[in-house]
């Protein structure tokens, strides 16, 4: 499957795509503006700031655990150190 028709048609649920999240809030907001601007009535306007509420709070937890992330890789929580990976270079003992 490509990566377009992984987009489409997702099967499992996935860490949420920040940057995805913050296009999508992007649109929202757009998409708020015009129906202001429209004098729409607020049976749209409410659900859509609702909206844009629940997604700025999800991309702000959602930057929240990738910072949490990356202070636990630079505290050594995560990877693997060189030192287990090779041996020591000491020096050889003479025959």
């Amino acid at each position: 499957m490509s990566g377009h028709e992984e987009k489409i048609y997702r099967t499992t649920k996935s860490k949420p795509n920040i940057a995805e999240m913050k296009s999508q809030l992007a649109r929202l907001k757009g998409d708020l503006d015009h129906f202001t601007a429209r004098t729409s009535p607020s049976t749209i306007v409410g659900p859509l700031r609702e909206r844009i509420s629940e997604l700025q709070a999800q991309i702000t937890a959602a930057e929240g655990e990738r910072q949490k992330g990356r202070e636990g890789e630079a505290d050594g929580a995560g990877g693997y150190s060189a030192s287990t990976r090779y041996p020591t270079r000491g020096r050889r003992e003479p025959r």
